[in-house]
């Protein structure tokens, strides 16, 4: 979360992705609006990357935040539904 306030990236929380194997390396933003969103880190992410790569991981998160990739992805995704 002090990760999300450096950079000012409003989210409700930061959650941990549980899987079956604790092997799937992986991160996710989910949500367009700040009481939706959620960032994810596996279990695998953090029990095998070393802190600073896990702060990689996040900021690179967080910049599909600032960026706004997850509304571009919804218009995407309905322009295409449109066109169908």
């Amino acid at each position: 979360m002090a990760m999300c306030h450096t950079y000012r990236v409003q989210v409700r929380d930061v959650l941990l992705w549980q899987t079956t194997s604790g092997g799937m390396i992986n991160a996710a933003v989910m949500g367009l609006i700040r009481p939706l969103r959620y960032i994810l880190l596996s279990d695998g992410l953090l029990d095998q990357l070393p802190q600073k790569q896990v702060e990689a991981v996040m900021a690179h998160e967080l910049a599909h935040v600032c960026r706004r990739h997850m509304f571009w992805l919804l218009a995407v995704a309905l322009t295409t539904l449109g066109l169908t």
